[in-house]
């Protein structure tokens, strides 16, 4: 072959090389495949355990576990996966089973009951309870009917302050499913010394508080379960409350006892809490009257003075045997006390040291019974009927010294007479003694006479209800900015003038009347605060609608919201005692200047995003330059005190 035929023939094959290559690398490749996350997390032996990783769970939202959730939701389809076509049910049955995870954290929750009811069948089926394992695994152990199901959360018998039960759907049961609601934290508890811990009778209480509110929860005691270690596992913690403050251990016998602070407010707690024991006292007995019959509520006042001179004070009530205790009780010098308008006075000093445990029966004698006192309470009006209570306790004498005996409370019944709405209450049984009659009411008329002294037998004492006055209900009627709908959900913190009432707040459903029978003449403030937006502000100007809602009067106030984060804040200085409002200062969100205060020391910011540094700065004061700004919601407003920054003085010569 000629030196040229060669030549063309490597062009050739050139040619086609780099046409195949192209083609290669312009076709589309396949898509990868993208594995679910693991869920798995450390184990807790006996207690919370590791997550399973399978990928056809089918989970509901967790967005909102109150109510029942959004069941067109799909994780799998969500993340861009594809599902496997749904295998036809054999016989109409379908096998439930899956998982029930902390909505926080995603972590499993163990030992965690679920009922399962069948609805829409003609035969009543029985209502199955299950109990996950130590993975958060659950199994009905029979098929069901392939139908919709109510799935009610008790987690324990003496906890069953979960969501409202889900309705799920046939196409649901198909597949293990992913039950995500709320829930507390989970603590393990390793306490000492052994010999107290290992009986079992561990119980445990939290405490949580808020950074930015004064909002603060403390749970009910609930048993330690078993495990190695022990552990708890406490319900919902509200939404501010975010700042762990201590997890409190005792024993059931009243005789231990101890406090750590915990190292979350949600959760699984990564490590075992270790604690330890310190001894303590009880005090119990029974209270019986003079014929030996035992007494039921009897209330006791148990006042101790430690050796540091500080001094505490605790109150129970005699149950229906008549018995008491006062448990966990430190090192004191203890006055014990009844309270009873029935029975006369009973008072007993005695020394408490820990470790001991003082039996201690109590015996008290009748008072002469001197009759009853009967109270009637109506309106002007006539329909009126306000929710109500009275109050009926030992008058104070002369030298202001308090009787000893407690209190009788009485709620008011309304009835129809010859037209009218009229409640009466009745105190049968009194002894022979000066009573005051006070009112416990929620309501904004007055009352005449808000109180009286009374000495027994009453037959018939009038209260009297001033609500000829014009007054009307309040209801507000929030809207989206953006798209013009209402919002449903809110909170409404009200504020009074002229007046010592604390602010009130009102939701979380906000479309009907929040306030009742309000005098229109009444000064008011008001916040508007619903998650996503910025919260609005104003006064009873805003409540300028008349509308009839359900036949009553009512005053309508129309609220725009603006969808982003929000703060109202409140500047106040600390050139005083009384700490004056603070004006002219800077407010800058991630570097960028947002508002500035006014003469009222109040800024209110709005804007899309939430930031993730805030800071002020203000000349007047000593801040040229932005500094944290750290404060602590109040009511309508997050306040902050600027501390006043010195101003240096010039050195001598200069």
């Amino acid at each position: 072959m000629s030196l040229r035929g060669s030549l063309l023939l490597i062009l050739i094959a050139s040619l086609l090389g780099l046409f195949a290559w192209l083609w290669f690398v312009s076709a589309p490749a396949p898509a990868p495949l993208i594995p679910e996350p693991p869920i798995s997390e450390e184990p807790i032996s006996g207690g919370p355990g590791e997550q399973p990783s399978e990928p056809e769970y089918y989970s509901p939202t967790d967005e909102d576990t109150r109510g029942e959730p959004d069941l067109s939701f799909d994780p799998l389809l969500a993340r861009g996966g594809q599902r496997a076509p749904l295998a036809p049910i054999p016989d109409g049955l379908v096998q439930v089973s899956g998982i029930v995870v902390d909505s926080f954290d995603k972590q499993p929750l163990p030992e965690f009951r679920i009922d399962f009811e069948v609805l829409g069948q003609d035969e009543a089926l029985p209502v199955m309870r299950v109990t996950t394992d130590a993975q958060g695994k659950f199994k009905l152990p029979t098929s069901i009917p392939a139908a919709r199901v109510l799935a009610t959360f008790i987690d324990t018998d003496e906890r069953k302050r979960h969501p409202a039960p889900w309705t799920l759907e046939p196409h649901m049961l198909t597949r293990p499913l992913e039950l995500s609601i709320a829930s507390g934290p989970t603590f393990r508890i390793m306490a000492l010394p052994e010999s107290v811990a290992g009986q079992g009778d561990l119980e445990v209480r939290l405490r949580v508080g808020s950074t930015r509110t004064r909002e603060n929860h403390v749970s009910e005691w609930l048993p330690l379960r078993e495990g190695n270690p022990p552990w708890v596992r406490f319900g919902p913690v509200p939404i501010s409350c975010d700042k762990p403050e201590r997890v409190e251990v005792r024993t059931r016998d009243g005789l231990w006892e101890a406090t750590q602070v915990p190292p979350c407010a949600r959760g699984i707690a990564p490590s075992p809490i270790g604690i330890t024991l310190e001894s303590r006292a009880k005090v119990e007995g029974r209270v019986l009257d003079s014929a030996g019959e035992p007494v039921e509520g009897m209330e006791l006042v148990l006042t101790g003075l430690r050796a540091s001179g500080l001094s505490f004070s605790r109150e129970t009530k005699s149950d229906s045997d008549g018995r008491y205790r006062f448990g966990h009780l430190p090192g004191c010098q203890a006055t014990i006390q009844t309270r009873s308008l029935r029975f006369e006075p009973w008072e007993r000093s005695l020394p408490i040291v820990v470790g001991n445990s003082y039996p201690l029966d109590i015996t008290v004698g009748m008072r002469r019974i001197a009759g009853p006192i009967r109270v009637r309470v109506e309106s002007e009006s006539g329909t009126y009927e306000p929710h109500f209570t009275l109050k009926l306790t030992p008058d104070r004498p002369d030298d202001g010294t308090l009787r000893p005996g407690s209190e009788r409370s009485g709620v008011g019944q309304w009835k129809n007479v010859d037209g009218r709405k009229v409640a009466f209450v009745e105190f049968p049984d009194l002894p022979v003694d000066v009573y005051r009659l006070s009112i416990e009411k929620q309501d904004w008329f007055q009352w005449d006479p808000p109180m009286q002294k009374l000495q027994p037998p009453v037959e018939e004492t009038r209260i009297r209800i001033l609500d000829s006055i014009p007054h009307a209900d309040l209801a507000v009627r929030a809207i989206d900015r953006s798209s013009g709908q209402i919002i449903v959900r809110g909170t409404l913190t009200l504020e009074f003038a002229g007046g010592k009432q604390a602010a009130r707040q009102y939701g979380d459903n906000i479309t009907e009347p929040l306030l009742r029978a309000l005098p229109i003449e009444r000064r008011l403030f008001w916040r508007l605060d619903v998650p996503g937006y910025a919260p609005a502000i104003g006064d009873e100007r805003a409540f300028n609608i008349e509308e009839q809602w359900k036949g009553r009067s009512t005053r309508v106030a129309e609220i725009e919201l603006t969808q982003g984060f929000g703060e109202v804040y409140r500047f106040q200085s600390e050139q005083s005692r009384r700490r004056k409002p603070a004006a002219g200062v800077i407010v800058w969100h991630d570097g960028r200047q947002v508002g500035v205060s006014n003469e009222k020391g109040e800024c209110h910011v709005s804007v899309p995003f939430t930031p993730r540094l805030v800071q002020y700065s203000t000349e007047a004061l000593g801040y040229p330059e932005p500094v944290p700004l750290v404060g602590t919601r109040k009511d309508r407003f997050y306040e902050v005190t600027v501390p006043v920054k010195a101003k240096s003085k010039p050195k001598a010569g200069r």
